[in-house]
């Protein structure tokens, strides 16, 4: 299952030497990288700063082709902000027509949504949350490229920040069961300081459970320098993953 976020990437259009490259580096080298750095996880946080376990659970409801709505539950620490309870819908639109770069076709998902964003030491936001995100059209190999926004209002102060992040997954089948480990990385350019003040890199395997639903378990690590002294974290989330409804099947008129 995808992240609700993600677009869906379809058949490759590259030339089959490429694809059978990253085919062999993905086998060879994320699987393994992945799954390591997954083990090693729990005890890295261990040593590190408590409160880094961050839930999260996502529901999709599919509308008719191309059109979600999607609602989020989760808690996160971003950008040095304390740890946060962040709640919200988003409207998701996978265009039919894909999005075409030199001739070449790449799968585009358009998003808009709200996010009520607590903590207990600070006011609350309300954050509009307009995103689009580009995938790469490689055999085997997932690639994503998500561009977002936060728009921020807080005690009736403006502010907002740019996020950019480059996915990386490859699906692996035993059998009959496919799971999906990746890799990422997002940089964060914030108004309050006026430059690239974030960078989250993650480690993780999405993991069916149901036809509907699907775990999603990763390693975070994140360093901060919008503040001095510079803060790293180290943190391990947990995301539920839950979709429902049926796309209608266009009929001829």
């Amino acid at each position: 299952m995808e992240c609700p976020e993600e677009p869906v990437v379809g058949p490759s259009s590259l030339h089959k030497s490429r694809r059978g490259t990253f085919s062999f580096v993905s086998r060879q080298v994320l699987l393994p990288v992945c799954l390591t750095s997954l083990i090693l996880a729990p005890r890295a946080i261990a040593q590190d700063i408590a409160d880094q376990f961050l839930p999260e659970i996502n529901v999709r409801y599919e509308l008719p082709p191309g059109m979600a709505v999607w609602f989020q539950a989760k808690t996160t620490r971003e950008n040095g902000d304390p740890t946060q309870a962040e709640v919200g819908p988003s409207f998701i639109y996978t265009p039919s027509n894909m999005f075409r770069f030199g001739g070449t076709a790449m799968p585009m998902t358009l998003s808009i949504g709200y996010r009520y964003v607590g903590s207990p030491d600070a006011a609350t936001i309300n954050r509009m949350v307009p995103m689009v995100a580009l995938g790469l059209p490689f055999e085997r190999v997932r690639v994503s490229d998500r561009n977002r926004a936060d728009l921020d209002w807080q005690s009736r102060k403006f502010s907002w920040r740019y996020r950019n992040r480059l996915n990386v997954a490859y699906p692996w089948r035993l059998r009959r069961y496919e799971a999906t480990p990746y890799v990422s990385a997002e940089s964060y350019y914030t108004s309050q300081y006026g430059k690239w003040s974030d960078t989250a890199l993650h480690v993780g395997c999405k993991l069916p459970i149901r036809k509907h639903s699907a775990l999603n378990i990763y390693y975070e690590h994140q360093n901060t320098t919008g503040k001095k002294p510079n803060e790293q974290y180290r943190q391990l989330g947990l995301m539920l993953n839950l979709t429902f409804g049926t796309p209608r099947r266009e009929t001829d008129e």
